[in-house]
């Protein structure tokens, strides 16, 4: 008896630091798609493991689109011709203007 009752709390730990992960996931703009097969791998009955193993993907996660955010703008700044004539105001304006929308 004592037994089944030991196995049902970590069943219901497990459950409550499942929802407590996907809460954490869904705050930083993961999708359910993106995290919903690696709950069952890395959620355990241990509350403060469970949420620094869910907090350590989201931080990956937000580093990598970070990267390829930056990535990206450089790519795009390289690619782009000089605007013609004006002066250096109105460059930093463009790309203060440009910098705004990536």
């Amino acid at each position: 008896m004592l037994e089944e009752a030991e196995s049902e709390k970590a069943e219901y730990a497990i459950k409550r630091n499942a929802v407590d992960a996907e809460k954490l996931f869904v705050a930083s703009g993961i999708t359910e798609t993106a995290y919903r097969t690696l709950l069952e791998d890395f959620v355990t009955p241990d509350t403060e493991k469970t949420e620094a193993i869910a907090k350590g993907i989201i931080a990956l996660v937000q580093a990598q689109v970070k990267d390829a955010k930056a990535a990206e703008r450089e790519a795009v700044l390289k690619d782009m011709p000089e605007p013609p004539g004006g002066t250096g105001d109105e460059v930093d304006l463009f790309l203060e203007g440009f910098n705004k929308t990536t």
